[in-house]
């Protein structure tokens, strides 16, 4: 139980830093945000809150009855953090090229067979952006937190 609150206490804390590092990023970034990559982010968390709702058990059309919500009105509240979403994504793409952090392509592999085998329906070339951006991500969060000390 012991080691468990500790783990759970440090997975806290790491992600409590990537939320500071990436809000910093945010304010400081001065690259364009292109409307699309705000649009794309926009259709990705509906498309988690969907299917989060139907993972309960709800349909999403029953759901908007009972938030009296439209699915127009969840994209106006979204907007803004689709943004944040957007920008960061741009500021760790370029953090990734300027430092030249690619995902280790081993590592590539076994998580699109890992998602392939859960979601055989799944688009093999998404299924590749998604793991390859994912990874990229966790390895450019990791080169931040090297050198923590700089940053913060």
């Amino acid at each position: 139980l012991e080691a468990s609150l500790r783990i759970e206490k440090e997975r806290r804390a790491k992600e409590n830093w990537r939320v500071l590092v990436g809000e910093k990023i945010i304010e400081t970034s001065k690259i364009p945000l292109p409307g699309i990559l705000v649009e794309r982010e926009l259709e990705k968390m509906l498309a988690q809150l969907k299917g989060d709702v139907e993972n309960m058990g709800v349909k999403f059309d029953d759901y908007l009855k009972r938030s009296q919500k439209t699915e127009e009105d969840l994209r106006k509240e979204f907007k803004t953090g689709a943004e944040k979403r957007a920008q960061l994504q741009l500021a760790l793409n370029k953090i990734a090229e300027i430092e030249k952090v690619v995902p280790d392509s081993a590592i590539v592999e076994q998580e699109i067979k890992n998602i392939s085998s859960h979601m055989p329906d799944a688009d093999p070339k998404q299924v590749r952006i998604y793991v390859e951006s994912v990874l990229k991500n966790e390895a450019v969060f990791n080169l931040l937190e090297d050198q923590k000390e700089k940053l913060l």
